[in-house]
């Protein structure tokens, strides 16, 4: 067998075939995509839905129970909430195709991300205050 793989060899020849191509004008490109990249999409994917899932049970303990919000009204919260996280890669994508590209789009929008998060991490914070039983209620 050799020390070299399977997979070496065979992209050595793929390799040696598009060089002698090349040379006879023939510009030939390798084959992307296929099966070969959807393992590390299917795993982003299932990374994605499982932070989600957790995210959304940690929430509504958090929004019932630390902030008194009423059951109902924390289900719509987080249902709006997943709606608009759903609907944000529409824009970005329509924004980097039509006028920013791939780019600047998210450049901008991490920077704008950054901003919205320092802002919401400072607005966040509780006032000291000497009536500490009223903090958290949802009125």
């Amino acid at each position: 067998m050799g020390s070299e793989s399977y997979g070496s060899n065979t992209s050595g020849k793929l390799m040696k075939k598009m060089k002698e191509e090349s040379e006879k004008g023939n510009n030939v490109k390798r084959k992307q995509g296929g099966f070969i990249t959807m393992p590390p999409i299917f795993a982003n994917e299932v990374c994605e839905k499982l932070a989600v899932v957790g995210f959304t049970t940690n929430m509504i303990n958090y929004l019932t129970k630390q902030l008194h919000m009423p059951l109902t009204k924390a289900a719509n919260t987080l249902t709006n909430f997943g709606g608009t996280s759903s609907l944000t890669p529409l824009l970005g994508a329509f924004i980097a195709d039509s006028f920013a590209g791939r780019f600047w789009t998210i450049t901008i929008a991490s920077i704008i991300y950054q901003i919205v998060e320092n802002l919401s991490l400072s607005l966040s914070r509780t006032h000291i205050c000497a009536h500490t039983h009223t903090i958290g209620r949802w009125r």
